[in-house]
């Protein structure tokens, strides 16, 4: 258990047990040691130990009294019951009350003085603002990494329609170039002599195809292919705008659900299970427990169900649980 005070010496983590043994400890080459060093920067050490003492007993009074105005002697008879705290005598406080005005300086409590002794109140405007805020951002961050993914599959789409929409075959115009060695080109004017005019379109009338012949036949299926390639790639392009239309009402219907989706969903009376590790040496960690109060959408006071103690936890260190 506990012994005094007086007898540990911090730089060592030692506890004696009598004046005795802690004279043998201080002559020790050990603590000789340890003095040198603390003799090179005695401020850095202090400083050290003030800063790791201030840090533990406001966390202490976070996790068990953040809304509750309390003696400050309990809570420093709270806080040494742990053997490996950090001695105060180690500190730059010489005593309890110069500490407790120090947290009322620096805003960290309401403190005030009473014929009973000093009280203190923890300044708990919105103890877990900087987890709700660090969650806000990681969900922003989130939705605009879907809306991106979304956008991008937008455009793939679209590209992918367009692409099949288009014809397959194009006719590239190209420009004629002679040859050096090639031939030379001619070109005759004349007038066609009556006979030849008459010879030209008998010919004519014969090369003319019936209307139910191979070869008229044929060339209605040829234009008949033609319309439908062109009526299929009119299609393919009202398929690929209506497929966009209708990726983007998807997505402006996700919008609004995530816009209208509430991130907390902690409520009073129901039962959840502690599952922050700070509670561990408590010992309420993994034990279920009632919400008694909500405090700022994300916080909840908890009633331990086994011991009825109170403790304050964030809704992301909770889990529901099927009452039993």
């Amino acid at each position: 258990g506990l012994q005094k005070l007086r007898w540990y010496c911090q730089m060592c983590n030692k506890q004696c047990r009598d004046e005795n043994g802690f004279k043998c400890h201080t002559i020790s080459e050990s603590h000789q040691r340890q003095m040198m060093v603390f003799g090179h920067n005695p401020d850095r050490v202090v400083d050290g130990y003030s800063e790791m003492f201030l840090d533990n007993f406001v966390g202490h009074l976070k996790t068990c009294h953040a809304h509750t105005r309390i003696a400050a002697k309990v809570v420093y008879n709270e806080y040494i019951n742990d053997k490996n705290h950090v001695h105060m005598n180690s500190t730059k406080w010489t005593s309890l009350t110069e500490f407790v005005q120090f947290l009322g300086k620096e805003g960290y409590c309401k403190v005030d003085s009473t014929p009973k002794g000093w009280f203190i109140t923890l300044n708990v405007e919105n103890p877990f603002k900087d987890i709700a805020k660090q969650q806000r951002i990681k969900r922003d961050r989130a939705d605009e990494d879907e809306d991106a993914r979304q956008e991008r599959e937008l455009l793939e789409q679209v590209e992918r329609a367009y692409k099949q929409a288009r014809p397959e075959t194009q006719t590239e115009c190209t420009e004629w170039k002679r040859e050096p060695d090639g031939e030379k080109l001619a070109f005759g004017i004349f007038a066609p002599s009556p006979s030849a005019k008459t010879e030209g379109e008998a010919v004519k009338r014969k090369e003319v195809p019936a209307a139910f012949s191979s070869g008229a036949v044929e060339e209605g299926q040829r234009r008949e292919g033609g319309a439908g390639a062109s009526k299929k790639t009119q299609m393919n392009a009202a398929e690929a705008i209506m497929a966009e239309e209708k990726l983007r009402e998807e997505n402006l219907v996700k919008r609004k659900e995530r816009e209208n989706r509430k991130d907390y969903w902690i409520t009073e009376g129901i039962v959840v299970k502690v599952m922050s590790k700070d509670l561990e040496g408590a010992g309420h960690y993994k034990k279920k427990g009632v919400i008694r109060k909500v405090i700022d959408k994300y916080a909840a006071q908890i009633k331990i169900l086994n011991s009825g103690a109170k403790v304050v936890v964030d809704q992301a260190e909770l889990e529901t649980v099927i009452p039993g």
